[in-house]
């Protein structure tokens, strides 16, 4: 379910910063993270065609006005090989603040996640959700109310 991609930044042909780069492919037929091999691409499909997928959302930074859904605790098996949360296990967090009702309800088109600090192995994390009329903000937060990451799911 997830897209791998090294990083390697040169500045005056000397190695200034690498990275891995990892995220996942949202299927909005199917409403939930899917392998990039599940989706079906057109014959004619290229790279390079512009399209029209707007700018990011712009998901607020802020917990404010959320209310608690659940604690998760990090699982062993949530863990990417830094000894982080995997991404894939952020989506499913958030998506789990809410039952398969409120989602076929809320049927979410588009989603944004930003990362902002690691989750650990065995941590408490506060999920958090706050529902509009065409978006569903939510947050988490470690013990110490520090924000871990911030979600919008928009109809």
């Amino acid at each position: 379910m997830l897209i791998n991609e090294n990083v390697e930044i040169l500045q005056g042909g000397s190695l200034a910063a690498c990275a891995k780069l990892e995220s996942c492919v949202f299927s909005l037929t199917r409403q939930r993270p899917v392998r990039l091999s599940a989706v079906e691409f057109p014959e004619d499909f290229a790279e390079d065609i512009p399209n029209a997928i707007p700018d990011f959302l712009g998901t607020e930074k802020t917990a404010e006005g959320t209310a608690e859904r659940y604690v998760r605790t990090v699982r062993t098996s949530d863990l990417d090989v830094n000894g982080h949360m995997n991404n894939l296990r952020y989506i499913e967090m958030f998506w789990d603040a809410h039952d398969s009702a409120f989602w076929q309800a809320f049927p979410a088109r588009e989603m944004e996640i930003c990362f902002l600090t690691q989750c650990r192995e065995g941590e408490a994390i506060s999920v958090r959700s706050r529902t509009e009329a065409d978006r569903v903000h939510m947050a988490a937060l470690h013990a110490d109310g520090r924000l871990a990451a911030v979600a919008s799911f928009l109809r």
